[in-house]
């Protein structure tokens, strides 16, 4: 199948934009997000730490043999 090069042209630079604005997109859901992961990221780790710190090992339970 033949395409005239000002078909292509338009195709591709359509193709284009739609690229664009989905990487826009992405872009501002990333930022979002990792604003809030690094704020949770820190909450977990001073609460593992004061776990540790008092002695306790969380979720997992000893096994009795």
């Amino acid at each position: 199948m033949s395409f005239d090069p000002y078909i292509l042209e338009r195709i591709t630079a359509t193709r284009l934009n739609e690229l664009r604005a989905e990487a826009a997109h992405r872009m501002r859901v990333d930022s979002l997000t990792r604003g809030r992961s690094g704020a949770l990221a820190a909450i977990r780790m001073v609460l593992l730490r004061a776990a540790r710190l008092l002695g306790r090992r969380g979720a997992v339970r000893q096994r009795h043999a």
